[in-house]
Order: structure tokens, then C-alpha cells, then sequence
């Protein structure tokens, strides 16, 4: 059977779901999952085996299945500044798409999340940027438009690929915007026209994440 609050999946003989809590016996539940809540847990995620370079991600589970309903920009581990903005970031996300927090989980910044099935009506969008290429010369780059939607994060919107002598663009949290104009041209360009593009479908500007290219947008449900 399945627990009639969060979806796990439960031994037929279960009083109670060891996941969220919810008592089994005197209730309603049935062979197949009924879905009073969707679940949300925060998480780290590593890119490599030292853990050097990671990243908030948060799991949900809802009536489709298991999907990712929000993760933070990559940051280092010596960045400890940036890794609470980064979970931070995160959190206020899940709230703005109508998550409820309700408590942590098996570790510190495990937090947990919940909120009915389709009860949202709008969608978060966050620009990310992505290493494409390195030469001995110069490093291309590609500017993303990722975005909340019920069945998980998508792709909204991309830049070209446009090159750059820096090795770390994707993990510079601030840049002097003169210096920025005249030695990143090419950065610029790109992410001024994928939120000029963002923009005119309907995406309005909600500030800015824990990078200085991670521009923020919100739209309605259609």
C-alpha cells in the first residue's frame, strides 16, 4: 500500500509511514497513492568525487513521481558565504512556488518542504551559466534559463555560445560593472539579450541569485 499523506510506498500491514509520520490504520488508504501533499527535501549535491564543487538540490515527490524541484548555482567549499546564500536561495524559491517549510531533516540543512498538488500559480525562472568548451586560448561559455514547472525544472530560454578568457565565470559572485562591460563584452551581450528575450514572453524580473549573472524571474500560469 501507500501512505495517504506523502505517496511512499508502505508494507501492507504498516500503522504508520515511516517517512512523514502519518498514521495508516482507521484511514483511507488503498493500493494506489493518493496525493494530499507533494514533499520537498533539500540536499547537497557533489560534481566530483572530493566535493569540491557542489550545489543545493531539492527533491520532490509528487503524483508524477520523483522529479527536482529547484538547485542552487555550484559553488566551491571554501566558499562559505556563498553556500548560505546558495541554500538560501533555494529556500526562498520553494516558498515563492508554494512550498511550506515544515522542519529539517537527517541533517542541518536538510530542509524539508510540502504543498498540495497543483497548488501553484505561477513559475520561477533563475539564469545559470555552464562551461561549454575550454581551449589553451580561451573558454566558451553558454548562458541557461532554467524554470520551476509541476513536472519539474526545464530549459525556458539559452544564450549563444560566446567565448571568454576566464576560467571561472560561473563561479565569480561579483564583477565591477565597467570592468565587466569592457572585458567581458561577450558575457554581457548574451545575458542582456536572454533577458531581453525572457522579458517580452512574460517573465517579470524578481532580483538577482548568489552569482552576479543569476538574474531571477517569475511568471503566471497560463
Amino acid at each position: 500500500m501507500f501512505c495517504v499523506n506523502c505517496g511512499t510506498q508502505l508494507p501492507d500491514d504498516a500503522n504508520f509511514c515511516f517517512k512523514c509520520g502519518k498514521p495508516q490504520r482507521d484511514t483511507t488508504a488503498t493500493n494506489e497513492p493518493t496525493w494530499e501533499w507533494e514533499t520537498c527535501e533539500i540536499r547537497r549535491q557533489y560534481s566530483d568525487r572530493d566535493g569540491n564543487i557542489q550545489c543545493y538540490w531539492a527533491r520532490a515527490v509528487g503524483p508524477g513521481g520523483e522529479y527536482t524541484a529547484w538547485q542552487s548555482q555550484w559553488f566551491g567549499w571554501k566558499e562559505d558565504t556563498l553556500w548560505h546564500q546558495a541554500r538560501g536561495s533555494v529556500v526562498e524559491t520553494l516558498i515563492q512556488d508554494g512550498w511550506q517549510h515544515i522542519g529539517r531533516g537527517s541533517e542541518w540543512d536538510n530542509d524539508r518542504f510540502r504543498r498540495q498538488p497543483g497548488g501553484r500559480n505561477s513559475e520561477l525562472c533563475e539564469i545559470v551559466c555552464e562551461k561549454v568548451k575550454q581551449t589553451f586560448m580561451t573558454v566558451e561559455w553558454k548562458f541557461w534559463a532554467m524554470a520551476t514547472r509541476p513536472e519539474g525544472i526545464h530549459c525556458v530560454g539559452e544564450s549563444p555560445v560566446f567565448k571568454d578568457a576566464s576560467l571561472y565565470l560561473d563561479i565569480l559572485t561579483q564583477m565591477d560593472t565597467k570592468k565587466y562591460q569592457r572585458n567581458h563584452k561577450d558575457a554581457y551581450i548574451a545575458l542582456e539579450n536572454l533577458e531581453s528575450n525572457l522579458i517580452s514572453e512574460g517573465w517579470g524580473s524578481i532580483g538577482v541569485g548568489c552569482r552576479w549573472w543569476a538574474k531571477r524571474f517569475k511568471r503566471d500560469i497560463k
